[in-house]
């Protein structure tokens, strides 16, 4: 499984996915990095197969109307610390991952994962 986290989402949140065996990039790897625009990074998943991790509802609704992205994390966490976010990916992560076998949107809240 491959991930690529928006602009707002913290890069170190990368390493968790990378020690738990999952490959992950941030928008800060694309070409216009944090700058680019929401149709280079569904254009950036499709094309390398990635599940976008966003906080932005405009991924959300592209989703829902144009599946694009395919496949959607949306964090619903509110303002968190980055280690409190980072403690509740490494809660959720093997729920998230297993989750993602059978379903294309998936939000990730402080407490629980919708699906």
């Amino acid at each position: 499984m491959k991930f690529i986290l928006d602009a707002h989402i913290p890069p170190s949140l990368c390493d968790i996915f990378k020690r738990n065996g999952y490959k992950a990039m941030h928008t800060m790897n694309l070409p216009h990095k944090n700058e680019s625009s929401d149709k280079e990074i569904c254009k950036a998943a499709k094309k390398q197969g990635l599940i976008v991790i966003t906080k932005d509802s405009d991924f959300y609704y592209s989703h829902l109307l144009l599946n694009e992205p395919e496949k959607l994390l949306l964090l619903k966490t509110g303002n968190i610390s980055t280690q409190k976010l980072k403690s509740v990916f490494l809660k959720y992560l093997p729920e998230i991952t297993k989750a993602f076998k059978t379903h294309n949107l998936i939000e990730l809240h402080k407490d629980c994962l919708i699906y």
